[in-house]
Order: C-alpha cells, then structure tokens, then sequence
C-alpha cells in the first residue's frame, strides 16, 4: 500500500520594505515615502497632514507608482528597487523577481547597468537607508 507523504514546508527569502527598522533607527518611513508622492497626492496630503505611512504606502500603489516617470531612467538602483517595492504594494517579493523586474526595466530604458542576482542581493542586504528586510515566507511542497 502506498503511504501518502506529508506536505514539506518550504522556506524561501523574501524582501520587503520593513516599516519596524524606520522605528528602530529613528527614522520617519512617512517622510521617506512623502518625497516620492505624486503631485496629485501631495496635495490631497496638505489636507492630511495625520496620514500615515500605511495611507502613503496605499497611495503609493493606488496612483504615484501607476505614472511612467515614477520608475524613471537613471534612478540608482536601490532607490529602483525601492521604488519597485513600493510599486507592488510591498508585498514580499522574491529576489529573482526582484532582479527580473529591475533588468527589464534597465532594458526598457536602454540602460546598461549590469546586474545580477548577487548584485541585487548585495543591494538589498548592505541597505542601511530604505529599510530593505529578508522575510523568511514558506511554501508547502509536495513530495
């Protein structure tokens, strides 16, 4: 008789924006976030001068990361990666998608920066600004 196997969980490394390390070095994530609003944004966010970073981190997603020069040509590429985070809602993203998306936008701008996983790697763990976090996520397998 055949015995069924138990799902294996499998861990992966996953990168966010970690909005914790911003209160953990003294740091503000909403002012951080504030200079990458658009200008429709900014000005709603003169009336609302209490938003928080999750209301940024929305309005980020929602309309600023829709417009084309918000992932705009010659950007370092930690502020891209940042960007790009921000762009995806900062849902945890995995580095090789991370790197897939950063080269495809190198090429779309007829950029040609090298990158590789190991350098996308390195950006993100030698982070000390934006507040890059390894997320450990599983996966259950099947064997």
């Amino acid at each position: 008789m055949a015995q069924e196997k138990a799902p294996v969980q499998e861990t992966r490394a996953t990168y966010m924006i970690d909005p914790q390390w911003f209160e953990e070095h003294s740091r503000s994530l909403a002012s951080l976030l504030a200079g990458r609003l658009c200008y429709n944004c900014k000005t709603k966010l003169e009336d609302n001068a209490d938003a928080t970073a999750e209301d940024l981190f929305s309005s980020m997603k929602e309309c600023c990361a829709q417009a084309e020069q918000f992932l705009e040509s010659g950007l370092p590429l930690q502020e891209a990666v940042f960007r790009l985070l921000l762009k995806e809602g900062n849902r945890p993203m995995d580095l090789e998608e991370i790197y897939s998306k950063i080269r495809d936008w190198l090429m779309a701008n007829r950029d040609n920066r090298l990158v590789s996983t190991e350098i996308m790697e390195r950006i993100l763990q030698s982070d000390r600004y934006y507040g890059f976090r390894r997320v450990e996520t599983g996966n259950e397998k099947q064997d």
